[in-house]
């Protein structure tokens, strides 16, 4: 058996790549509101704050979106879900962002923050991944960055077991992790 694995960035081109059957499905953080495509809830996760270890930030005991506001922020540019995730949640707690710079890729933003350049706002599975000596993860005092992560495919397209039981060993996968409170 061999597994491709696809980074594709974007709702219009995962919607892209299930109906020109170059994927079987996806795991993405954009519910696809399309009468073709199932998407199914694998998870909930936070977005915390990633700062240089030297940032006055990492000093406070707690972070609102009102120091946030203060701070040179690096975000996504348009068209992702996690800028829209975020800019949303900069709107309900009535702040507005300091958007110095926009990104397409999360690792960009990582660097950034390494170099003390900015803060960035990151899915917390993520940002695990990548900290470094030099970074510290943080939580913000809100309610609202939560994000759900989906797998999507195609509702009548054929899946062969083995695709069948991918996707039902990734469910398994995260109900368990969720049962275990990771």
């Amino acid at each position: 058996m061999h597994f491709k694995v696809r980074e594709i960035l974007g709702e219009e081109k995962v919607i892209e790549s299930l109906n020109r059957f170059n994927v079987h499905f996806t795991i993405t953080n954009q519910l696809i509101n399309n009468e073709e495509i199932m998407s199914a809830p694998l998870y909930n996760e936070k977005f915390v704050l990633l700062v240089h270890k030297d940032d006055e930030l990492n000093e406070k005991e707690s972070i609102t979106f009102q120091d946030l506001a203060k701070k040179e922020l690096i975000i996504s540019t348009t068209g992702f879900q996690t800028r829209d995730d975020i800019l949303k949640a900069f709107k309900n707690e009535k702040a507005l962002p300091n958007i110095i710079y926009e990104i397409e890729r999360l690792e960009t933003a990582c660097s950034l923050v390494e170099e003390g350049l900015a803060v960035t706002i990151l899915p917390e599975s993520y940002v695990k991944s990548v900290a470094t000596t030099h970074t510290a993860i943080r939580a913000i005092d809100s309610n609202f960055l939560e994000r759900t992560v989906y797998l999507a495919y195609l509702k009548d397209r054929y899946l062969s077991p083995a695709v069948c039981k991918l996707v039902e060993e990734i469910h398994s996968f995260f109900n368990e992790r969720d049962r275990n409170g990771y």
